[in-house]
């Protein structure tokens, strides 16, 4: 059906490394703001309701994320490298906001860098994908993630100051405001590029 064709196609379009990637840092973050009070958003889309839209977002990116991992031990590299260097990076570098967990202050800046890793990764299925079938959903998602990721940028740019006592370690203000950058950058090259082959087919056609 039309139905099962989007689907899959916005599926295909998304991955099961990047999904696998974002239900990663998904995971951290709940864990985060379950353990952490002093992580969670202020104002009216803060507090439980943000806990609630975190979770709500896991089990979709755990249907996605479905065959990320083959049965070979070597399919595992990848992502075990990219946790262990991104859970190094954080401990360098994170922020001292919840009292006396340095470790929950550090996955939160893992969060943001696991999603950072996760925007690479759809740039890379987008490169991979060009050829493959195309449908609305599959647009609709390459507008949509940088917006998205745009809100989180312009949250780290103007809601923390350069102040000494935010810092635990490192430079992590500097980091996430780069790895927000780095995202919508990646999802606005994704979405060029998909713009560009949909109507380089729409010019073919014609």
């Amino acid at each position: 059906s039309g139905g099962g064709e989007g689907d899959g196609a916005t599926a295909a379009a998304w991955g099961a490394a990047p999904a696998a990637l974002a239900l990663a840092a998904g995971c951290a973050r709940v864990a985060v703001l379950l353990l952490s009070p002093f992580h969670r958003l202020d104002g009216p889309l803060g507090g439980r309701l943000h806990v609630a839209f975190e979770l709500a977002a896991l089990p979709p990116l755990l249907g996605l994320a479905r065959g990320a991992v083959g049965r070979r031990v070597r399919s595992l590299f990848p992502f075990v490298t990219v946790l262990a260097a991104v859970g190094c990076l954080s401990w360098r570098h994170r922020l001292a906001l919840a009292d006396e967990s340095p470790s929950l202050d550090a996955l939160f800046t893992a969060a943001e860098l696991l999603e950072t890793a996760a925007a690479a990764a759809y740039l890379a299925r987008t490169l991979a994908w060009l050829g493959g079938p195309k449908a609305a959903a599959s647009s609709l998602l390459h507008v949509l993630l940088p917006l998205q990721q745009g809100l989180t940028m312009y949250y780290w740019m103007v809601a923390f100051q350069d102040d000494p006592s935010l810092v635990g370690a490192g430079s992590p203000l500097s980091l996430l405001k780069i790895s927000s950058s780095s995202q919508v950058a990646l999802y606005l090259a994704a979405a060029a590029l998909h713009l560009a082959h949909c109507m380089e087919e729409e010019h073919v056609s014609v």
